[in-house]
């Protein structure tokens, strides 16, 4: 296995052994910058959201958190970015249910900037009037652009 899957073995397995109910989500994303293959590496968390141009992916798991069970398997999902691709990553507290995403699309959709700083804060602020503060509202705007030379 690779290393980003052995840490997330390693971190259920540290989760299993401590006393008491403990379970963590894993939310990672890798991107290689040479080929533009991004890998989302996801166990019990949220979906993420790649923007490209109008156009928005949902890219999901159906995994459970680390530390519930003895052998876990976080899922792998593969996506080739372009030059103005946007990834979103979003905790629970943001992007919890059907409606929540539903919501998260629909501003993705009708964004009038793509400044990772514009999309978050107009993410954010539908997040809050629709949730209150229930839960943590942790989310990531990636822009991924061509290297300048």
């Amino acid at each position: 296995s690779n290393p980003k899957e052995l840490t997330v073995e390693m971190l259920n397995a540290v989760l299993r052994e401590r006393s008491g109910e403990c379970s963590s989500t894993v939310d990672l994303f890798e991107l290689d910058t040479y080929t533009g293959q991004g890998c989302f590496i996801k166990s019990g968390a949220a979906p993420s959201f790649v923007c490209r141009g109008r156009n928005v992916y949902k890219i999901a798991a159906k995994t459970i958190p680390v530390g519930i069970t003895e052998r876990i398997r976080a899922e792998k999902i593969k996506f080739r970015l372009r030059a103005g691709d946007i990834v979103v990553m979003a905790s629970d507290g943001i992007a919890d249910g059907q409606e929540e995403c539903r919501l998260i699309v629909e501003c993705l959709c009708k964004r009038t900037s793509n400044e990772p700083l514009d999309i978050a804060a107009a993410l954010m602020s539908r997040a809050r009037s629709k949730a209150g503060a229930r839960d943590d509202m942790t989310l990531s705007v990636i822009s991924v652009e061509e290297a300048e030379e």
